[in-house]
């Protein structure tokens, strides 16, 4: 952690509940600022599984470091400005989220958690976040189907609850059909 001199002035704290996930932030984020994600060290390594996902050419939440409070670790991230993607009922993000959700399942990246809320909408591009359930394979390597079925339906479960649900599940098959 910097010393209160730090470059990051904002941060944006989040607290894990056992029935989700509860974020207090102000109104204004500022520019520079950090989501700190407090998990015990035994569960899943944010910070590792994000830089891995970036490397395989993913864009995810810059990972900046982490520190310990007692058992709880804390991942920090650079905040990711933009809306969540669960928020959005335009096409043009769904098709986005398509063409990532394919790059991550030709690149071995499983996304047991995909859904809206886990991948932000930055105006002009989609952004990953939220990494606990993400599982990665050994070599950057195509999934095969039966990895990619649980997310994929997650995802349409997910659509289905919109009001515009056919033209997102169709946006969002547009995007993953194309390959990249």
């Amino acid at each position: 952690m910097q010393n209160s001199n730090s470059r990051f002035l904002g941060i944006i704290v989040g607290k894990r509940f056992v029935s989700g996930f509860d974020v207090w932030r102000s109104k204004k984020v500022p520019k520079n600022a950090i989501a700190i994600i407090g998990v015990y060290p035994w569960e899943a390594d944010h910070i590792a599984k994000a830089a891995e996902i970036a490397k395989r050419g993913i864009p995810v939440a810059e990972p900046v470091g982490r520190a310990l409070a007692g058992e709880i670790e804390l991942a920090l991230f650079r905040w990711v400005h933009g809306k969540a993607l669960n928020n959005i009922s335009e096409q043009t993000p769904w098709r986005e989220y398509g063409k990532i959700i394919r790059m991550c399942h030709e690149r071995g990246v499983q996304l047991d958690d995909a859904a809206g809320r886990n991948a932000i909408w930055t105006g002009d591009r989609i952004k990953l976040i939220d990494f606990e359930h993400t599982l990665l394979t050994e070599d950057i390597a195509p999934l095969p189907e039966s990895d990619r079925q649980p997310s994929l339906e997650r995802l349409y479960k997910e659509i289905n609850h919109s009001p515009v649900s056919s033209s997102l599940i169709e946006a969002f098959n547009q995007g993953y059909q194309n390959k990249t």
